[in-house]
């Protein structure tokens, strides 16, 4: 069959087809461009995307699953880093308070060591007065002494000068001693004139030692040879030592006794004025250690409230960050297509079982409460009625005791009436 005698395909009265030989191809081309498309035209996405809907099903589980890590993940860290403050609180409330028992211990000794001073020295003033009297004459109070203690100290003074120049030297002796060569030897500078000693005739009651005595000639054999001196160089010059004092007689000793009186009395003074700075000083230690320990407590409290506070911003921190992610994920998958009911946790039997227990325990206690309100209620009612019971029997017989009581009367007055009446008849017989 030829092409040319064909017909042509139709489709809901469009021409789809038409013989090549009739058609150019402009004309071919023109035709295919100005054909619409029936299928709807597919778009390709990403390579690495997922081409259908169960992929993107997969891949939004994938990301729900890999958020919800996520999300646990920052709640395990922040939690973690509560714990982590907390701990860190706690050691520093701890080193806090060891650094307060430790201070205190301190404040207890320095306490303990002021009492035992203090005390030592109450029993020392105390005991001063008999030890006086113990020690009788032997005391001698001058007060007077400034003199002698200067002299004494300058002694002292003088003396530990000497030692320690006598060691200095000794140490440099020692380091660097002398040389012991000849040309020391010949450069020499001892030039002085070796005189020959001169005899001397030794006088009733001296000290000097005699000429011919074996201890003053020969030299010592601790001594040198060099270290050889005069004998009147054996003892202190008698116009160098010190005069001796000349004791007067003096007939009024006024002077001395007010003298005396008033250093008593500047002493006395002066005892008064310790005590009373004693006394200041331990008032002033007392006020202290109760400011200290105020201040320590009120230190305390505030570092308390300081930390209650810092726990309650913690708390409202994570509770502002819970309601946030609740709310970001309701505004995120709230309007998203459902996707099945949501997982929950499996709770174990031993739940379920204290759970059946405990409403089971309910139930019976529920029941003995209505059974005992019940039989409260008619324990109330019967009681009520015994009540009205015995009061309608007390009052029927009050009134049978009235009743009684008035038939009684009534009787009574009959009786009288006619005893009367037949004392008038009598009476109006005789007449």
């Amino acid at each position: 069959m030829d092409l040319r005698e064909a017909p042509y395909l139709r489709s809901g009265g469009q021409t789809l087809v038409t013989p090549r030989e009739d058609m150019s191809v402009a004309d071919m081309e023109q035709a295919l461009t100005q054909r619409p498309m029936r299928r709807m035209q597919e778009r390709v996405r990403h390579v690495s995307a997922p081409q259908t809907a169960r992929g993107l099903l997969e891949e939004n589980k994938q990301l729900i699953q890999e958020k919800l890590e996520r999300k646990g993940l920052e709640k395990k860290h922040s939690r973690e880093y509560f714990d982590r403050m907390a701990q860190e609180n706690r050691t520093i409330m701890d080193r806090d308070k060891a650094k307060t028992m430790s201070r205190r211990s301190e404040h207890q000794q320095l306490a303990q060591h002021y009492k035992s001073k203090m005390a030592e020295k109450e029993r020392l003033k105390a005991n001063e007065y008999n030890s006086k009297l113990q020690d009788g004459v032997q005391i001698q109070f001058f007060p007077f002494v400034e003199g002698d203690n200067i002299n004494r100290n300058r002694e002292t003074q003088n003396q530990q000068m000497r030692e320690e120049m006598r060691s200095f030297l000794q140490t440099q002796r020692d380091k660097r001693p002398p040389r012991t060569d000849m040309l020391m030897v010949e450069t020499s500078n001892e030039n002085a004139i070796k005189y020959p000693e001169m005899p001397f005739q030794r006088s009733i009651g001296s000290s000097l030692p005699r000429r011919g005595d074996s201890s003053a000639t020969q030299p010592d054999a601790s001594t040198g040879p060099g270290d050889a001196v005069a004998p009147h160089m054996s003892r202190h010059p008698r116009f160098l030592s010190r005069a001796r004092d000349h004791m007067s007689r003096q007939l009024h000793d006024n002077h001395i006794r007010k003298v005396l009186d008033d250093k008593v009395q500047a002493t006395r003074a002066e005892l008064e004025a310790q005590a009373q700075k004693n006394q200041d000083d331990l008032r002033d230690w007392h006020e202290g250690l109760l400011v200290h320990d105020a201040l320590r407590y009120d230190n305390g409290r505030a570092r308390a409230a300081e930390n209650r506070r810092v726990q309650d911003v913690l708390r409202n921190q994570m509770k502002e960050s819970e309601d946030r992610r609740k709310r970001e994920h309701q505004d995120i998958y709230g309007t998203v297509g459902y996707f099945g009911p949501e997982e929950k946790e499996v709770q174990p039997q031993d739940m379920h079982t204290e759970l059946c227990s405990d409403l089971i325990q309910q139930m019976q206690v529920n029941q003995q409460r209505r059974s005992y309100d019940r039989d409260q209620k008619l324990r109330q009612e019967k009681r009520l009625i015994d009540n009205g019971i015995a009061e309608m029997a007390q009052d029927r017989h009050v009134q049978r005791h009235k009743a009684k009581q008035h038939k009684d009367v009534l009787t009574a007055t009959w009786n009288s009436q006619q005893k009367i009446k037949s004392a008038n008849k009598a009476v109006e017989s005789i007449a």
